[in-house]
This record gives structure tokens, C-alpha cells and sequence, in this order.
């Protein structure tokens, strides 16, 4: 448990296990510079306050997986998850009440190819602050995973936007795929789709969005 501010600029490497910070939303529980390096699969999860964004640090090895457990509480993720392997085959798997939303700055697209995971809470993917079209804020050989979450989406508004994923897997659970708020013409590719016995989904759908398979 990392409970207080910490003040040290190397890296910060996670091989494994779970890590839990609770230092608030101006917190420095990883240091204050340096890159958080996961180098197995491993999960931070956040003790009900809120975070510090830490997300333009953050280094996933290649076949590793960073699992975000958010507790019941929101999370704002600015920047581009970095990847540090050739293959780009890290992943990220979402799980806590709460939200993560991924709202990357314009033209900024996360690099993992591995698998995108929402097993509870919600993951939002917020196109809110791209300057135009655009495509693919996640990249599309990633595989969807949901397993009782919630994948949220939202392009912008008076743009034409999309998403598309390698395919989609349904484990067991009731997951949701739904848009958020604001218009513009979009369109989420879930390629095919997997399910599982007890799996279940329900597709929200709203005025200028189109889901395909």
C-alpha cells in the first residue's frame, strides 16, 4: 500500500501482484517524475480517493497486462498508455465500480494490442477532445473483452468518428455497450462476437451511432 507521497524521479516497476495508492488526487505515491514500468501483469487499485493521473507514465511490457482497479470511485486517464515492446501485445483490463475514462488529447491514440478488458464499472472512451474526424483512440487489433462491464463511447460532436475492434468476447456477466452524450455520426466495429454461457449483452442505442459486427 502506498499511503504517502513520495518523492523519488526513477522508475517504478511492477512485476506483479497488486498495488493499492491512496494519496489523493494531487498525490505522488509513484514519485514525482520517471516511468511506471509493468513488467507482468499486475494491478494498481486506487483506495476511494481520488487519483492523480499518472497515465503518460505508464509502460506496459509486451504480453504483460495492467489490470485498473478503480474502487468506486472516477478516474480521468489523459494520455497515451505507452507500450514497450515491439509487438505492442500489452493489454488493459478494467475493474472497480467506478469510471475510467480515456480522453486522450488531439490525434493521441492509445498502443496496446492486447486485450481490452472491462470486467465491472464502466470504461469510457471519450473523443470529446480530438479536433476532427477520427478513428480508432484504441488500436484495432485489440480484442474487446467484457465480463459484466460497461464499454461507453463518445465521438465528436458534428464529426465522423469510430472504433474497431479485432473481435468481441462475451464472459459470463451482464455487460453493456452504450453511447454517451453528443452527436456527430459514429460507428463501433466489434468484429465477431464470442459468448459464453451465463454472458450476456444489451447494445444501447442513440441518434448517430452505429454498432457492426
Amino acid at each position: 500500500i502506498l499511503a504517502a507521497n513520495n518523492s523519488y524521479t526513477g522508475t517504478t516497476t511492477i512485476n506483479g501482484g497488486t498495488l493499492i495508492t491512496s494519496t489523493g488526487a494531487s498525490g505522488t505515491p509513484f514519485g514525482t517524475t520517471g516511468t511506471i514500468t509493468i513488467g507482468g501483469n499486475a494491478t494498481i487499485r486506487s483506495s476511494n480517493v481520488a487519483p492523480t493521473d499518472y497515465s503518460t507514465r505508464l509502460s506496459i511490457s509486451d504480453g504483460a497486462a495492467l489490470t485498473l482497479n478503480t474502487g468506486n470511485i472516477a478516474h480521468t486517464w489523459a494520455g497515451v498508455l505507452g507500450n514497450s515492446g515491439a509487438s505492442n501485445t500489452a493489454g488493459l483490463t478494467k475493474t472497480g465500480l467506478g469510471t475510467l475514462t480515456i480522453l486522450p488529447a488531439d490525434l493521441a491514440k492509445q498502443t496496446w494490442k492486447g486485450d481490452t478488458t472491462v470486467n465491472m464499472g464502466v470504461l469510457f472512451l471519450d473523443g470529446n477532445n480530438q479536433a476532427t474526424n477520427f478513428s480508432n483512440l484504441i488500436d484495432p487489433a485489440s480484442d474487446l473483452v467484457l465480463g459484466g462491464g460497461v464499454f461507453n463511447f463518445r465521438g465528436k460532436a458534428s464529426f465522423t468518428n469510430s472504433q474497431a475492434f479485432a473481435s468481441t468476447t462475451l464472459n459470463p456477466g451482464a455487460s453493456e455497450i452504450r453511447p454517451a452524450s453528443g452527436t456527430g455520426t459514429n460507428t463501433v466495429s466489434l468484429g465477431n462476437i464470442t459468448r459464453s454461457t451465463g454472458s450476456l449483452l444489451n447494445i444501447v442505442n442513440a441518434t448517430g451511432y452505429t454498432y457492426a459486427t
